[in-house]
């Protein structure tokens, strides 16, 4: 809001100050009292609920044990990616000696490159 003060007639002497609308400024008896009542009714509209929100659904895991054949190794490193563009999340893990691609969803090792060491 902006702050504009007009002084007219015989406040102009006492130099009490209006609002243009004719309204007293804050600051004066009056214009607390409407400040509290505006303040009190913001509290209490702050400390009701202001909507009701369901949790987000709790993911559910499925565990594999991934059988690593021939390519047993050390893991040294290992990540996940979709290497063969079916939208499926694969593995991906190198070692000592191979670096192996586990293929989801039949979990299937498949030899990428070996002879590290």
């Amino acid at each position: 809001m902006v702050n504009r003060r007009v002084f007219s007639g015989a406040d102009a002497s006492r130099g009490a100050a209006r609002e243009p609308s004719g309204g007293r400024r804050l600051g004066t008896r009056s214009g607390r009292a409407a400040l509290l009542c505006t303040a009190m009714v913001g509290v209490a509209l702050a400390a009701g609920p202001v909507f009701t929100a369901t949790p987000p659904p709790v993911p559910q895991f499925i565990r594999y044990d991934i059988d690593s054949g021939v390519f047993g190794q050390v893991t040294q490193g290992i990540n996940v990616g979709d290497i063969d563009g079916d939208g499926r999340p694969d593995i991906v893990v190198g070692g000592d000696n191979y670096l192996v691609w586990y293929h989801n969803p039949d979990w299937a090792p498949n030899l990428i490159a070996s002879g590290f060491k």
